[in-house]
């Protein structure tokens, strides 16, 4: 089905980041974590989930820049991004909310829950379930948490 097509991309996505994680393309010492077998793929596919992760993490810097940990990021289709816990843990937002499929999202959960050097750096809220009303699929939140003290 078209939903299994689609949960499919979050596994291909981990293996094409751990890929570009082994030829030192980038580097993520949090994706070991939700992938441990070799993925090699080839350099163009390295090359252009490089520019990809490279791209959204300047939008991302740039925009944290600007609101810093009042700001609210969304992640759509978040599969088993890492993004959250690659961000110092001065600069985080607020509030970082991954929506996914159920199934990816209780996986995703599962590692974290078991795995400390993840879950020591967030709260673990229960994730929402919400239905569309116009649509027999369900979606289901994981959201990461930070708290800041602020001292002057």
């Amino acid at each position: 089905s078209l939903d299994e097509a689609v949960r499919a991309t979050a596994d291909d996505a981990l293996g094409c980041k751990l890929s570009c994680v082994q030829a030192r393309y980038i580097s993520d010492p949090f994706l070991k974590f939700f992938l441990s077998r070799t993925t090699k793929k080839g350099c163009l596919i390295n090359r252009g989930y490089y520019s990809r992760i490279t791209g959204m993490k300047m939008l991302l810097d740039q925009f944290l820049g600007l609101y810093g940990d009042s700001g609210q990021v969304v992640s759509l289709g978040a599969g088993f991004d890492t993004t959250f816990f690659n961000l110092p843990a001065h600069g985080r937002p607020r509030l970082y909310v991954e929506l996914d499929f159920p199934s990816i999202v209780a996986r995703k959960a599962a590692i974290i829950s078991r795995t400390p050097e993840l879950r020591s750096q967030l709260s673990l809220p229960t994730p929402p379930t919400t239905t569309h009303p116009h649509s027999h699929a369900h979606t289901h939140a994981h959201t990461h948490t930070h708290t800041h003290t602020h001292t002057h």
